[in-house]
């Protein structure tokens, strides 16, 4: 609030003492004297005043997506890099690395903007549909991005997001004959031929098994990109025979780790089973290689009659909707400084970490990554890049809606 202006009251002034600018007591004249108590007094309520907090803009809140490897502390170390890079852009953000309560995967994704205030969001595109209503359309060009990851953030002609991660399912063996293998009868037939166990992984996740069935799926039918038309579908026998016949590759001493729960939420587990020699081969995501010392040899699943395109799922930062104005620029600026090449270079290395370690071997999204010497050097990215170079989008609208009704058939058709 202003300070008023100090009113004269006119009529009382015309009444004063005539003398009373010339009326002195020790040299100071009556006038003066009264103007100094006003000053005083008006000084007095000045320095009464509550004191005024000057405004400031709130810090971006922004949700990286957080199943990745992190540094042996955590990810408190990434978080703290985005944020000093982010501030050397002039952009104040809380980063966070985490999924609260679980939210992301579950049935309320949207209360992380909502109710957890985030302002710009990572998350799996299958899980854009639960999203829509609480985020914005971005001006996007997606010419920079791989093209798997163009149709998950495309509604209705608007793009709503930007990609930043691909995923897919890979094989890992030792074995040349296993590598080699293209269909999964041969993929049988290698395995059968080695001694010991065949193979670990974990297929119990009810997001990952409807996932392998998508696999499956494009094996069967690799001349039809996409898999947005399967969701319709009832599921369909060959699909289910092909995978039923690769995960039988399990089995072991009248039980099957890879479907009942063996390996459920303890993925290294059975990466420790590939590395200690306790199976021939280990199916899982790219960043499980993180895990991997060499030699390690790397191809995509066959789970068909032929191997097709592989599908991809990908990940994409979105805004939300009540963030508007300075908020949006902001957010647009943290995006783009967070899916640039010089980000993904220290990020793919674990180069924040305390100590060395090796890449987390995640697929980026945006092509110009691939170019980087310390991706384009590194001879299982590029063994990688071979397998997912023209891999097509993994299927999204209604996704979580078709996983919750065919997982349970999926358990009783491949448990029985």
């Amino acid at each position: 609030m202003s300070e008023q202006p100090v009113r004269t009251n006119t009529p009382n002034a015309q009444r004063a003492h005539p003398m009373a600018e010339l009326y002195t007591t020790g040299g100071t004249t009556y006038a003066t004297r009264m103007a100094s108590r006003l000053w005083l007094l008006l000084l007095l309520l000045v320095s009464c005043r509550p004191a005024v907090t000057p405004t400031t803009t709130p810090p971006l809140r922004i949700l990286v997506y957080p199943y990745i490897p992190s540094c042996p502390e955590g990810h408190g170390a990434t978080e703290e890099r985005l944020e000093r890079e982010l501030a050397a852009e002039g952009i104040a953000a809380e980063v966070d690395i985490a999924d609260p309560d679980g939210l992301l995967y579950g049935a309320r994704t949207a209360e992380l903007i909502t109710a957890r205030g985030y302002d710009v969001l990572e998350v799996d595109t299958m899980l854009l549909d639960g999203v829509m209503e609480q985020i914005q359309p971005l001006e996007v060009d997606l010419a920079t991005a791989h093209p798997a990851a163009h149709a998950p953030v495309t509604r209705d002609a608007k793009i709503w997001g930007v990609p930043h991660w691909l995923c897919g399912f890979f094989l890992y063996s030792h074995d040349a004959s296993v590598a080699e293998a293209t269909t999964v009868a041969s993929l049988d037939a290698a395995l059968r031929a080695l001694e010991g166990p065949d193979l670990v992984g974990d297929a119990s996740s009810s997001w990952d098994l409807p996932a392998l069935y998508v696999d499956a799926w494009h094996d069967q039918h690799p001349e039809r990109l996409g898999g947005d038309a399967l969701m319709g579908q009832p599921l369909e026998p060959d699909a289910l025979a092909s995978l039923r016949s690769f995960l039988s590759g399990c089995d072991a001493g009248g039980r099957n780790p890879c479907l009942d729960g063996g390996f459920e939420n303890h993925a290294p587990a059975a990466a420790e089973a590939f590395v200690a020699g306790r199976a021939n081969a280990l199916f899982g995501y790219s960043e499980r290689l993180a895990t991997l010392p060499d030699p390690v040899r790397i191809s995509a699943l066959p789970l068909g009659p032929t191997t097709g395109r592989m599908p991809l799922f990908s990940d994409a930062f979105v805004v939300a909707k009540r963030c508007t104005g300075d908020c949006l620029e902001r957010a647009r600026a943290a995006i783009a400084r967070l899916v640039a090449a010089e980000t993904y270079d220290w990020l793919l290395a674990r180069n924040e970490c305390a100590e060395p370690m090796r890449p987390r071997y995640l697929l980026p999204a945006q092509s110009a990554a691939w170019d980087l010497p310390s991706v384009a050097g590194d001879p299982r990215y590029q063994r990688l890049w071979s397998l997912v170079a023209d891999g097509v989008a993994f299927p999204t609208r209604g996704y979580r809606q078709w996983r919750e009704r065919v997982n349970p058939e999926l358990e009783r058709a491949l448990r029985d």
